[in-house]
């Protein structure tokens, strides 16, 4: 029974994930900074929660949209120099970091992130 209300959770959290990118990448006016900022909770960053989260969120944002305008929107939530603080401590490297964007089929933000650094 816990196993079966886990999933479900989580099968929750990441339609949420989804449904922020939409709701992001149609510019409906509802702010990043405040939707970001709050998943850097320790707590669900060390259980790889919110990697989880925005592993999601950044594929269904760039369905629709470009690099440029995922930057642009991490940039105005103040989240742009902070990607490596959504990974958990135990893998908050950049290493780590390539290594899961890639296999999520991010490798322009990827790309992107490594020139930065």
């Amino acid at each position: 029974m816990f196993a079966v209300l886990l999933l479900l959770f989580c099968l929750l959290f990441l339609a949420c994930a989804a449904a922020a990118a939409m709701v992001f990448s149609y510019k409906l006016g509802c702010l990043p900074e405040n939707v970001l900022q709050t998943l850097l909770n320790d707590r669900l960053v060390a259980k790889g929660s919110v990697m989880g989260f925005v592993t999601t969120f950044f594929q269904v944002f760039l369905q629709k949209e470009n690099l440029d305008d995922l930057v642009a929107l991490l940039t105005k939530a103040r989240v742009v120099n902070r990607l490596l603080d959504f990974m958990p401590p135990s893998k908050r490297s950049l290493e780590d970091f390539n290594a899961h964007f890639s296999a999520a089929g991010l490798g322009p933000l990827v790309e992107w992130n490594t020139r930065r650094e």
